[in-house]
């Protein structure tokens, strides 16, 4: 946001907690005021009428609609991850959207709750999550994790970076 790029944060809770949260830690106000931070409460897409991917489409044209690129996005296009159909959906999402990459003017950050996952199936979810990312953050908690490259080997970089 400091660049004039658009911040756009999009989650299932009540926008006003997100933006008291976000007020914690820095100048929220001011970034909404110059329409650079948009914070967006988004639809269950397993309720959308024509299924949960149509949902999932609805919910990422609805976050664009008032940014220009280039788009920095912190989103969960599909919220349940604790589920078997959540996760292939996830899978499917990712893919698909990996594949358009090239084209699209931003970046996003997808933010997981690992905790959610349904334990039988995790490790092959995340090997699958990974294929479609070029990195990963790693954070249990505030100022504590580390980043891991994706893109032709993992490598580990520990929090603070060196």
């Amino acid at each position: 946001m400091a660049r004039e790029e658009h911040c756009i944060y999009a989650t299932e809770e009540d926008p006003t907690f997100i933006k008291k949260k976000m007020e914690e830690f820095g100048r929220v106000s001011d970034f909404i005021k110059r329409n650079l931070l948009h914070i967006y409460q988004t639809e269950d897409p397993f309720m959308h009428p024509e299924g949960v991917l149509a949902g999932a489409k609805s919910n990422f044209e609805m976050i664009l609609k008032d940014s220009k690129p280039p788009y920095r996005i912190v989103a969960m296009l599909i919220p349940d991850t604790g589920t078997a159909e959540a996760m292939h959906t996830h899978i499917k999402i990712e893919r698909g959207f990996q594949d358009s990459f090239e084209g699209f003017n931003g970046s996003v950050m997808c933010p997981y709750n690992i905790k959610k996952l349904e334990q039988n199936k995790s490790d092959n979810w995340i090997r699958e999550l990974f294929d479609s990312h070029h990195s990963a953050i790693y954070a249990p908690t505030f100022e504590e994790g580390g980043v891991f490259q994706l893109v032709l080997k993992i490598e580990y970089f520990p929090y603070p970076y060196q």
